[in-house]
């Protein structure tokens, strides 16, 4: 039986972690290696891409696909994770319109800097944040640079805010939506969040793990070439790909220097990178005994 090779946009629902919802892949097909790119807060819901078989190899790869999120805030409340999932706090704050809120949209877009949220998966001496948080200690994180691309204004009221970001790896969504209210003198809590896109990958084509049948898994995994549409596809021969079961490095003529390697139907073989003139070495290789 052919190994299970390829990607799933799995739309994982709120009230379970990432980790949860690829188990219950893993416990409809067994045997079978799993990855996932981009881990969702269980209070978050939408796109979870999940890399099957040595199509985990890539997973650095998919961490690197821009992101876009649907997040809902609610102002004049606060909370230690600055969502609903720790306990909110009514404070007073400061009436703000929408053209303002426009304003500090536009003001948080770019590369900038955010402080992650203490209830956060980022590691502090080898611990996850947010255990450490909810152990009762105090957790101060540093500074670091992210990219925002686009924040759109969806809806606005005087309790709440809706904002459509588009953003690139680890951007917290809760935490921009923080800044931004505390920039206008006002405090808000995330209470909703909807990943809508990784990648070319949309939430309208994700499907939920209880809908994947075990017979026709194959019919429902993804190219992974779906996941690198800038890169160029060389179609290699059968010598080529023959050869790539020992690492040789093939001759190719392509016109940029990070290609897809894949054969006559289009499936993934490997990723290359030119080494010198015509000459391309493997990142990864995909051929079941290739050396990458």
């Amino acid at each position: 039986m052919r190994e299970l090779f390829g990607l799933i946009n799995l739309f994982k629902p709120s009230g379970i972690s990432s980790r949860r919802a690829v188990s219950i892949l893993s416990e409809r097909i067994r045997r079978t290696k799993f990855g996932h790119a981009g881990t969702l807060d269980p209070l978050a819901e939408g796109v979870l891409l999940v890399a099957v078989g040595r199509a985990t190899r890539i997973v650095s790869f998919l961490h690197e696909l821009p992101k876009q999120y649907l997040a809902t805030f609610d102002l004049g409340l606060e909370s230690p994770s600055q969502d609903t999932t720790t306990d909110c706090r009514q404070v007073f704050h400061r009436n703000v319109n929408r053209e303002e809120l426009i304003a500090a949209c536009k003001a948080h877009c770019g590369e900038i800097s955010q402080v992650p949220p203490a209830f956060s998966a980022v590691r502090v001496n080898g611990r996850r944040a947010y255990k450490l948080a909810r152990a009762g200690a105090e957790v101060e994180l540093q500074p670091r640079l992210v990219n925002v691309y686009d924040i759109q204004l969806i809806s606005f009221s005087e309790t709440h805010f809706q904002l459509l970001i588009d953003c690139g790896k680890g951007t917290y969504a809760r935490t921009l939506g923080f800044d931004i209210a505390k920039s206008l003198g006002t405090t808000c809590v995330m209470s909703k969040l909807t990943r809508t896109r990784i990648g070319p990958f949309g939430v309208e084509e994700s499907i939920e793990a209880s809908d994947f049948i075990s017979a026709s898994w194959r019919n429902q995994l993804l190219n992974p070439t779906l996941a690198f549409p800038d890169w160029p596809q060389v179609v290699l021969s059968a010598e080529q790909i023959d050869g790539a079961e020992n690492g040789f490095w093939p001759q190719l003529e392509a016109p940029e220097d990070n290609v897809l390697g894949v054969d006559g139907e289009g499936r993934l073989i490997a990723l290359l990178r030119r080494a010198e003139g015509n000459r391309f070495r493997y990142t990864i290789n995909f051929v079941p005994n290739g050396d990458n």
